[in-house]
């Protein structure tokens, strides 16, 4: 009769062992089956997420949660051509597939290393071995059914390595933290005008564990902190308008002061308070400066998630970089790389920070462009083009490793803009001013925050990139800056790179997560500001109800 684990105390190193003990075991029960899995991999990921806010002085949420996240992947067939399916291959599960996508997900996962294992590992691998036996024989009848231009092999082949990261996360001192933050929301209850406010923090632990059938072993400690500051009100009109500032950092010793977050929440006070009797900017074509760090989610949308290598290998993603390995694609004065493994750019934390990818590669830098010229493309184990082997940037989130089966695909971790031709931001003001007279512009448009970006990728429409800014203002020509709102700007990629004239001397991070096909991750952004030619904007939709007549008690 076979025991059940039942471990008081496990190391990683020994949770490690546990895991490959079993994968080798479950490996070769499965491999006597009709059709032999030739790979096979088990990850974890223990999660502990805690949330505080505040309101006007007063601690509002107080948040703890713990979770367990497990993945089992099975590939059948071989290396040349197996049964991994990606999200852009528009696959649909069958029905016996979704009875046993549903078994699994609502099963149980322990949130410790201490919790009762080799039943949940058992019961995992069988039913992924026969998700992935639907799948091989689903993509041999298509690829007898349909024609395809795509003859690479299925899983690159790799070097297999052992990490056990020996690192010790000290949690932040969270009572520390709720007096910085009833401290700064305290600030807004001398403010009538705002109508909502608050300041939020955010923590994140996680224990990954890996373990596959080609010998690696790996154990990483992943964190991130952070602060989040907003307010928001009414214009006359019925217009919300607001302004947020966020702060990332790995350690407490980096966390920003009360002070530093006071002089922070005054300035988001000024510009709400600015934009609420400001007018709305009319529909606008011509030259446009975005200031860093903001700058950093133009080229996120714009360039980066087009460089992500599973979008030149696919069915549905536009390829427009396809064809254009060798050429140039920006300006002369521009690099662009791609550093997961970069903890800190100067002084600045960067959230997109890992050693490890979610297929067990370790995290490379990566030379996208090069003085302009397209030279790379960020790679997972699919294989593409020239490119045989993966730069570990194959990424998903937990929360996808636990619901799909599908493989992680290529993202961005640290997308860096290197700008070998900076200028200062008022040389690039003047430059502004300058391109508007050559337009017969009255003015141009200064972007100084944008919240998000969203972009279009695929073939099923025109691909486009778009982006609300929270903070913009008019440029006169003679020199003369206003506040504006009620704007979103966006265009079509090729454009929009060609029309860059210049960048900055000011290198910002933009610290966030990228919701995408493998789930939500954190990545960090470098870029100067940088001010494109022309660019179109337009006007966003807005709420028609009134402020409140009643001022807050």
């Amino acid at each position: 009769m076979k025991l059940i684990f039942v471990i008081l105390c496990l190391s990683p190193a020994k949770f490690l062992n546990l895991l490959e003990m079993e994968l080798e075991s479950n490996f070769e029960i499965l491999r006597k089956k009709d059709v032999n899995p030739y790979y096979m991999e088990y990850q974890v990921v223990f999660e502990q997420r805690k949330e505080l806010e505040a309101s006007l002085g007063s601690i509002t949420k107080d948040f703890e949660n713990k979770k367990g996240y497990f993945s089992s992947r099975i590939r059948v067939g071989d290396y040349s051509f197996d049964s991994s399916i990606y999200p852009d291959e528009l696959y649909f599960p069958g029905e016996e597939e979704s009875e046993i996508r549903q078994i699994l997900i609502h099963m149980n996962i322990p949130c410790e290393e201490n919790k009762l294992w080799k039943k949940l590992l058992s019961k995992f691998s069988l039913r992924s071995y026969q998700i992935a036996r639907i799948r091989y024989f689903d993509k041999k009848a298509k690829k007898i059914q349909e024609f395809s231009e795509d003859t690479l092999p299925s899983f690159t082949r790799e070097k297999a390595e052992t990490f056990i990261d020996t690192g010790k996360y000290k949690p932040v001192d969270l009572k520390k933290v709720r007096e910085i933050l009833k401290d700064v929301s305290k600030i807004f209850k001398k403010e009538p005008d705002i109508l909502s406010s608050g300041v939020a923090f955010y923590t994140i632990e996680q224990r990954k564990y890996f373990v596959d059938t080609e010998g690696r072993k790996i154990f990483e400690n992943r964190n991130y902190n952070y602060i989040y500051v907003y307010a928001e009100t009414k214009a006359i009109d019925g217009m919300w308008v607001s302004d947020f500032e966020s702060f990332f950092f790995f350690e407490e010793k980096d966390m920003p002061s009360s002070d530093s977050i006071i002089r922070c929440a005054l300035n988001i006070i000024k510009n709400v308070r600015k934009m609420k009797s400001c007018e709305i900017q009319e529909s606008y074509k011509g030259p446009v400066l975005i200031v860093s760090p903001g700058a950093g989610v133009f080229f996120h949308e714009i360039l980066g998630h087009r460089l992500e290598g599973h979008r030149q290998r696919s069915r549905i993603e536009g390829e427009i970089f396809k064809e254009k390995l060798g050429e140039r694609i920006l300006p002369a004065f521009l690099n662009v790389y791609d550093a997961p493994d970069l903890k800190y750019f100067k002084k600045f934390p960067l959230s997109g920070f890992y050693r490890f990818d979610e297929e067990g590669i370790k995290a490379k830098k990566v030379n996208l462009i090069e003085r302009g010229v397209l030279k790379r493309f960020l790679l997972s184990r699919r294989p593409l083009l020239q490119f045989k082997n993966s730069n570990g940037h194959g990424r998903a989130s937990p929360f996808y490793l636990l619901n799909s089966f599908n493989p992680p695909v290529p993202r961005q971790g640290n997308l860096i803009i290197e700008n070998l031709n900076p200028l200062p931001v008022d040389s690039l003001k003047k430059l502004l001013i300058q391109e508007c007279k050559k337009q017969g512009k009255e003015y141009g448009i200064i972007i100084e925050k944008i919240t998000e970006g969203r972009t279009q990728t695929t073939k099923f429409t025109l691909e486009t990139f778009e982006s609300e800014p929270i903070v913009a203002k008019r440029l006169w020509v003679n020199g003369k800056e206003e506040y504006i709102r009620g704007i979103r700007f966006g265009g079509t990629p090729l454009i929009s790179l060609k029309n860059i004239v210049a960048l900055g001397d000011d290198p910002g991070c933009y610290n966030g997560f990228c919701g995408a096909e493998s789930g939500s991750i954190p990545v960090g952004i470098v870029s100067p500001s940088v001010l494109i030619r022309e660019m179109e904007l337009a006007k966003r939709e807005k709420s028609y109800l009134k402020p409140p007549i009643i001022p807050p008690p």
